[in-house]
């Protein structure tokens, strides 16, 4: 094709790591509809018919109570389709340089990026295992320890400051009970 024509003549080389980037998302680009569809059309109607045929003939033994009568995510890992993760996680790394440079000029950025699934989806796309990133349930539980933990700090910082002041506040209750004459208030 055209592409490939112009991108192999000699003296267009890529000029550097960013350029050599952009032309294999390029490529992974033009074939994703390609093997989307092989995926979905070919392969993952494939896979049920003979996982199906494995579970009738005894080969595979039952599933567990919890997930029976579930429907199977099949998850094609081939190096294809890792490579068409890895377009994603270029997305999401450019998009988080953008908020970032933006950021410097307005915090308020930082707002409009949801962090923590950027962080779900970066993980499951480059197929990091998923006990590695914490649930969301207990993230939540993990934050809300370390906002306490904050709101006890603050208050013992504010008991230190105000620990001078009581104690002055204790002398001069003292200085005026005992008055000018020493007879204090009645």
């Amino acid at each position: 094709d055209l592409f490939n024509a112009i991108s192999n003549m000699e003296g267009v080389q890529p000029r550097n790591q960013e350029e050599l980037l952009q032309r294999n998302q390029e490529r992974l680009l033009q074939l994703g509809p390609v093997l989307e569809r092989v995926h979905g059309e070919f392969l993952s109607k494939l896979i049920d018919r003979i996982f199906n045929q494995m579970i009738k003939a005894d080969i595979v033994p039952p599933a567990p109570p919890e997930i029976q009568g579930q429907e199977l995510d099949i998850r094609f890992i081939s190096s294809l389709a890792m490579a068409q993760k890895a377009v994603a996680v270029q997305g999401i790394e450019r998009l988080a340089g953008f908020v970032g440079n933006l950021a410097q000029m307005n915090p308020a950025a930082l707002d409009k990026l949801d962090f923590d699934q950027s962080i779900d989806e970066y993980a499951n796309a480059i197929g990091v295992p998923p006990k590695i990133v914490v649930p969301d349930e207990k993230l939540q539980e993990i934050r809300e320890e370390k906002a306490r933990q904050q709101q006890l700090a603050l208050m013992m910082e504010a008991a230190k400051s105000a620990a001078p002041l009581t104690g002055q506040a204790v002398n001069a209750q003292k200085v005026f009970n005992e008055g000018p004459e020493g007879g204090g208030q009645s």
